[in-house]
């Protein structure tokens, strides 16, 4: 029993070892370029850290997906039909 201890507490040694790095990177501030007449309507959260924007711009409505690196990944226009 005390052998799968030592064995445990080794294995999980070498996965910190190895994801430290990871661990201790920091990410620098993120910006993000808009046109300078866009309006942001909403944020919300997405998968894996990503942020979903709703914007308006001169009546222009647009979805975009943004990446944790400030990238705009998805970019979507919404047209408006009349009924």
């Amino acid at each position: 029993m005390g052998i799968l201890i030592i064995i445990c507490v080794i294995l999980l040694g070498i996965g910190l070892s190895r994801n430290a790095n990871k661990l201790l990177e920091a990410e620098g501030p993120v910006s993000v370029s808009l046109p300078a007449n866009a309006t942001i309507e909403s944020l919300t959260a997405g998968a894996d850290n990503h942020i979903w924007l709703y914007t308006q711009s001169d009546g222009v409505e647009r979805l975009q997906l943004v990446s944790p690196k400030g990238k705009i990944v998805t970019e979507m226009t919404i047209n408006r039909i009349a009924p």
